[in-house]
């Protein structure tokens, strides 16, 4: 047999072979049908319908304000997941993931009884604060998830009613935790124990300051004002902290106010072109919360009521002063807390204020008269004990 004639010999064969499994191997008869599904919207005869696709070039279109947006919020503390670790708490997750601050539906998690830790956080992002692809239209980009005040946790029975319009939602997390123990203003001989080394308001003492509540108010020379023209900002910190944009990316959705070179702009919004707010500021750190001397070769200061309290609070046991640096150059000046503490109610309340101000870091500018009284009076309160 020749070679071509067992070629075709061979693939006939296979031919043959695969139609017979075909045959085999038929589908089954048709089961029954499911469902009807519902009826879709009658169309208007003559009218076309609505493009599906329309109303997203309302924010996804060539002029980049997305991308510009996210370029300014990468840079941001709520960006950077540096304590995304917290959000397995379910006491922390709240504040510490987008999941959690979603589950908590924008409250305290002071003011619930239960609560969900998130074990796959990811960072505070768009979806957080605003309803994006809700209504698929710019809307979405500029309402807010949560708008209303929140549950205030820490209040030490002042009335608190502070309405920060869009900044409602930056105080859900950026207020007062509670810690242990609650110091009794009318008996500060009382002894306290089991004081945590973390005591303090948490990292989150700036819409108190804005309020001038949540901390322990001691009778002195100064006099606590009766009000705070920061609450006169229209959208409270979202006036001062996203009212403007620099080009090294602060401000906007960045949120970082840089003492040295952002004051007028962020002023601006409320003061006459912020003119000279850099000089007032510094003026006014220098004698209240400084803890180095920055004219001429950095010193430390030991002069600011800031200073003196911590200082004075270090001498009583309270704290152990630590001051880092590099070369002999003073970068920073931290006061640890000492384990095992047994102190009375003046030391444990005074600790507790300069704890308060200190875990604000805006240097007292979100209340600089009440933060420049609240650290005075405490210091005399502690001056009493020598």
């Amino acid at each position: 047999m020749k070679k071509v004639n067992v070629f075709y010999f061979v693939a006939s064969l296979f031919v043959a072979v695969m139609l017979i499994a075909a045959s085999c191997t038929k589908e089954g008869p048709a089961g029954p049908a499911g469902a009807d599904g519902k009826d879709g919207v009658d169309g208007v005869d003559g009218v076309d319908g609505v493009d599906g696709a329309t109303t997203c070039t309302e924010c996804h279109d060539a002029n980049q304000t997305i991308s510009m947006k996210q370029f300014q919020w990468e840079g941001s503390s709520h960006a950077a997941g540096n304590a995304l670790a917290r959000s397995s708490s379910s006491h922390c997750s709240s504040c510490h993931s987008h999941q959690g601050f979603v589950i908590s539906d924008g409250n305290n998690p002071e003011t619930v009884d239960t609560w969900e830790g998130v074990d796959d956080p990811i960072v505070i992002t768009c979806y957080t604060c605003h309803p994006i692809h809700t209504t698929y239209t710019a809307e979405d980009a500029v309402a807010l998830n949560y708008d209303e005040q929140p549950n205030w946790a820490v209040t030490h029975d002042k009335t608190v009613d502070m309405d920060l319009g869009k900044g409602n939602l930056c105080s859900h997390c950026h207020q007062s935790r509670t810690r242990n123990p609650v110091v009794d203003m009318n008996d500060l001989t009382a002894m306290y124990t089991g004081i945590s080394t973390h005591y303090g308001p948490h990292y989150s003492s700036q819409a108190n300051l804005m309020g001038a509540f949540g901390a322990y108010e001691f009778a002195g020379s100064a006099t606590y004002p009766t009000s705070n023209g920061h609450l006169g900002a229209e959208n409270g910190c979202v006036s001062c902290h996203m009212g403007y944009t620099t080009a090294n990316g602060t401000g906007g959705h960045n949120m970082h106010i840089d003492a040295g070179s952002d004051l007028e702009k962020a002023c601006a919004q409320c003061h006459s072109a912020g003119a000279g707010a850099e000089e007032k500021y510094l003026e006014y750190y220098h004698e209240v919360f400084a803890t180095i001397d920055h004219d001429g070769d950095p010193t430390l200061n030991t002069t600011s009521y800031y200073t003196r309290l911590g200082d004075l609070l270090t001498d009583f046991g309270v704290y152990t002063k630590v001051v880092d640096s590099v070369d002999g150059f003073p970068e920073a000046v931290h006061y640890n807390i000492n384990r095992d503490l047994e102190i009375n109610g003046t030391l444990t309340a005074a600790m507790f204020n300069h704890r308060y101000l200190y875990q604000d870091h805006s240097h007292g500018m979100h209340n600089p008269g009440y933060a420049e009284a609240l650290l005075k009076n405490s210091l005399e309160a502690v001056e009493a004990l020598k």
